[in-house]
């Protein structure tokens, strides 16, 4: 099964919503927003400091670091293997990302890398506009994620992932979402169905990236905060391991995940993050709080 195209009716289908918002009134209320952010974005980057206080007492100690926990309990009956063949091998996967969208010094991580998810295959999705999805249009996406969030109001940093998807939701770019709840469930939606956007903790080793973007999972560095980023292939075999790490590093026997994260190119491998699937597995079990991740398994307005 893979993500979806298009539809002509309105879907009555699990992480979809009845009541629908009014988009054309919506994308006007958003076009307004992107207007002020191109005038405020770099006033507001340069007024952030760390540590930086969260909403809802979290905190973290990089302005990047946004990601709020938002665990809903009725995301559970939402699960991504009721659409998958669990019985499947795992295999090797790259879904192309057609651009990446930095989200310079603001805590807007959970809707920039659900920004990049749709701008990757499976499906890749596109503005009414035609245009990309570019800084602030991303700002302005994750202001109005925070509308969504279980805290009220927009006066605060930060946005759950949940809040993001329901954001890109009710913008008509999502039709449909799921829930990877297993180490397994995570992997076979990344060989079979599309990118995840995993929402963990990210602690102070995971700055230092090796060249091959490769990160150091150490608890004992500290926690520095939560953080939103996509994952958009799995490496299974020894080769397609080989071709990321290159001949130096060891090459162990699980997974490798790899992904864009939303910051400059100068981090990581070119912008890029790669993670050994039991140090992604630690993160989702939380070093401080459960980390989540999300599919989408039905993606509207294809370019």
């Amino acid at each position: 099964m893979t993500r979806w195209h298009w539809w002509r009716r309105r879907p009555r289908a699990p992480g979809v919503e009845d009541d629908y918002l009014d988009r054309a009134a919506l994308l006007g209320e958003l076009g307004t927003l992107i207007s002020r952010m191109r005038g405020q974005c770099h006033r507001t980057t340069l007024l952030m400091t760390t540590p930086i206080q969260l909403r809802g007492g979290y905190t973290a100690t990089d302005e990047r670091l946004g990601r709020l926990p938002e665990l809903d309990d009725r995301s559970r009956k939402w699960p991504v293997r009721s659409v998958l063949d669990m019985t499947r091998p795992l295999r090797s996967k790259t879904w192309t990302l057609k651009y990446r969208v930095d989200q310079r010094s603001t805590s807007a991580c959970t809707f920039f890398s659900r920004a990049m998810d749709l701008a990757a295959l499976p499906v890749v999705c596109a503005r009414p506009d035609g245009e990309r999805f570019d800084y602030e249009y991303c700002v302005a996406g994750y202001k109005l994620a925070q509308l969504y969030d279980e805290w009220e109001g927009v006066d605060y940093e930060g946005s759950s992932a949940l809040g993001a998807l329901k954001a890109a939701q009710k913008l008509g770019y999502v039709g449909e979402y799921r829930w990877a709840f297993s180490e397994r469930d995570l992997h076979l939606a990344l060989g079979y169905l599309g990118p995840v956007v995993l929402a963990t903790d990210w602690l102070h080793s995971m700055f230092r990236p090796k060249p091959t973007g490769l990160l150091t999972v150490d608890p004992q560095s500290g926690f520095a905060g939560g953080h939103a980023y996509l994952a958009n292939a799995i490496h299974v075999t020894r080769t397609a391991k080989r071709r990321w790490l290159g001949p130096d590093e060891h090459i162990r026997d699980e997974p490798l995940l790899t992904g864009p994260n939303s910051w400059d190119d100068a981090w990581g491998k070119r912008g890029y993050w790669a993670m050994w699937a039991s140090d992604v597995q630690l993160l989702r079990k939380g070093v401080r709080y459960p980390g989540e991740a999300s599919v989408v398994t039905k993606a509207l307005r294809r370019r």
